[in-house]
């Protein structure tokens, strides 16, 4: 029976601590991030150098029809990649604040009144404070895709404008939803806090005046 204890204790510590271990996945988020935020500036340097080159050269009586559909469209892009860049940055924030440990100095700055809240997440107390804020970037990444692609759509006939209005009523759909379930989700927070316990009143004294 002792040895089973100690095996038990033995698995419990393992257990406990194999948590830390999600510290690889917070690196790799991280990388992750930073080579998305890189490679979406290269690419902003890639949009802006061609309208530069044409304001530079005067070059206003040519059509510019092209260019500027192409540069509309790359520009929608790189939004959608910074909301990827956005997303890394949320995952591994909550990972290492459910996992790892608590992020001291953002709490130290905010107790002093040097920063406000960090991407207001802090604090991600469980996995739906988290899935909460991921779910609103997966939205947005979402709606910026369709955006993307409908700045190139072409609207030929009555049906196709049906079509892409049925898409636009189901984006703004989709975006009373999230709004309403975030609203839902502060209301139980606050009443899960107005309707704490209690202390009692020590003994001897009256609650009648």
């Amino acid at each position: 029976m002792a040895s089973f204890q100690k095996i038990e204790r033995l698995v419990e510590y393992l257990l406990w601590n194999s948590r830390r271990a999600m510290f690889l996945a917070v690196i790799a988020c991280m990388v992750a991030f930073f080579t998305v935020l890189f490679m979406t500036v290269i690419d902003l340097f890639h949009v802006v150098i061609p309208v530069l080159k044409r304001i530079f050269s005067l070059e206003f009586t040519t059509d510019a029809s092209q260019l500027h559909e192409e540069t509309l469209k790359h520009v929608v892009g790189l939004v959608d990649s910074f909301l990827v860049a956005i997303f890394l940055l949320l995952f591994a924030y909550g990972l290492y604040e459910l996992f790892v440990s608590e992020l001291d100095p953002a709490r130290k700055d905010i107790k002093s009144g040097g920063a406000t809240m960090v991407l207001g997440l802090l604090p991600i107390r469980n996995l739906d404070d988290l899935k909460s804020n991921l779910v609103k970037v997966i939205t947005a990444i979402l709606i910026v895709t369709l955006f993307e692609h409908a700045v190139a759509v072409d609207v030929n006939t009555p049906v196709e404008l049906v079509y892409f209005a049925a898409t636009i009523l189901l984006v703004a759909l989709a975006l009373y939803v999230v709004h309403l379930a975030t609203n839902l989700r502060l209301i139980r927070g606050e009443a899960g806090s107005h309707n704490e316990v209690s202390p009692a009143p020590p003994d001897g004294k009256s609650r009648a005046g």
